[in-house]
Order: C-alpha cells, then structure tokens, then sequence
C-alpha cells in the first residue's frame, strides 16, 4: 500500500479536526455547508489554482502531489466545487502555502 502524501494528509488531517469539532458541538454540519460554498471557486479562481499548481510541480510539489491537487481541483470548477469540504479546504490551504512565498517577494 503506498503511503499518502501530503496533499492527502492535508485531507485526512482536515477532515480529523471537523470530525472533532463536530463530536464536540463546536461546530455544525450547518457551519461546515456554509464553509463548503464559501470555498467554492469561480472559472477565473479555478484557472489560477490550476496555474499555481503547475508551477510549482517538480519545485516544491512532487509529480504526485501535483497530480493529487489537479485530480481534487477538477478539470473544470463544478468538479472542485462538489468536493468534500475537507478537500476543498486542504487544497485551499496548500496552494496559499505555495503561493504565499511570491506574494511576499513582490512588497
């Protein structure tokens, strides 16, 4: 069995602490709908995600991972948006920790 990797680490862990807040009443399965539409992208979103994760395949991300992300981002954005919300947050995450680094450089 292959060993996840840590875009899907980043899933289990996210979808662990929403188990977790939700068995513990800290949140509802209300709040993590509304959470899921939030992170819903638009064409123009989902382009960009797409772009940042080409980019950074073979530098910070491996083959794998970015195939991970490309499977879980969808070839068009009704495939992201109908993800899990563990998923779309995880992605969410990973592609702002790659991004983060450029953004940085410009100020």
């Amino acid at each position: 069995m292959d060993l996840p990797n840590r875009v899907e680490l980043a899933i289990i862990e996210a979808r662990t602490a929403f188990d977790l807040q939700l068995a513990s009443g800290k949140i509802t399965r209300a709040d993590l709908d509304k959470a899921s539409k939030g992170l819903d992208l638009d064409a123009e979103s989902h382009a960009t995600l797409q772009e940042a994760k080409s980019a950074y395949t073979g530098s910070r991300l491996t083959l794998e991972e970015a195939i991970s992300l490309y499977c879980y981002l969808g070839n068009s954005v009704s495939v992201f948006n109908r993800q899990p919300v563990e998923v779309k947050a995880a992605v969410m995450m990973i592609i702002a920790a790659l991004i983060r680094p450029l953004e940085g450089a410009h100020s």
